[in-house]
C-alpha cells in the first residue's frame, strides 16, 4: 500500500517501495538536504582546521550559528601570541567569493578582539591558503599572493 499522495515516477523511486514512516513530500525536497550536506560539510572542514591549529600548539573554539548569521567568524583561535578571527571556506573551484558585507562585518569583529581577520579557504586536491581579509578582493584564486599570510609561522604550501 502506497502513502497518499504518492504516484510512481514523481520522486525518481519507481519500483521501489517507500518505508511506513516515509512522507512523499520530504523524496521532493532535495535542495534542502543538499543544503544540509553542505552545512555539514562545511562543519567538517572547519573542525579539520580546529584540529590543526589544536595539534599545532594554538587554542582555538568554534563560534556557535556562525553559518547562519554573517557577522560571526567560525572560528576564533590564538596561535603564538597572535589572536586570529576566521571565516572558513571550501571549494572544489580554484577561486572563492566572499561579499563584501560578511567580509566588512568580519573585520569589525576582530577588531573588537584587536585580533587578525582571516579567510581560510581549503581548495580541494590544493590544500589550505590564509588570507588577511584586510588585503583581499571579494573574490580570491587559488594563486593569489595579495594578503596571503603563515598563521602557523610556518610553510604550510
Amino acid at each position: 500500500m502506497r502513502p497518499p499522495g504518492f504516484e510512481p515516477g514523481t520522486s525518481g523511486l519507481e519500483g521501489q517501495r517507500p518505508t511506513t514512516r516515509l512522507r512523499p513530500h520530504v523524496l521532493l525536497s532535495v535542495p534542502t538536504s543538499l543544503s544540509f550536506m553542505s552545512k555539514r560539510y562545511a562543519s567538517e572542514v572547519e573542525r579539520e582546521l580546529l584540529r590543526r591549529i589544536e595539534s599545532s600548539g594554538g587554542i582555538c573554539f568554534r563560534v556557535a550559528g556562525s553559518g547562519s548569521y554573517g557577522g560571526k567568524p567560525d572560528l576564533i583561535a590564538r596561535i603564538g601570541n597572535k589572536y586570529y578571527v576566521i571565516e572558513v571556506k571550501y571549494t572544489k573551484n580554484n577561486f572563492v567569493y566572499i561579499k563584501e558585507e560578511q567580509k566588512l562585518k568580519l573585520i569589525e569583529q576582530a577588531l573588537k578582539f584587536n585580533a587578525i581577520p582571516v579567510l581560510a579557504v581549503k581548495f580541494r586536491k590544493k590544500g589550505w591558503r590564509f588570507f588577511d581579509l584586510r588585503l583581499v578582493e571579494n573574490k580570491i584564486e587559488i594563486n593569489t599572493k595579495k594578503g596571503l599570510i603563515d598563521i602557523f609561522h610556518k610553510s604550510l604550501i
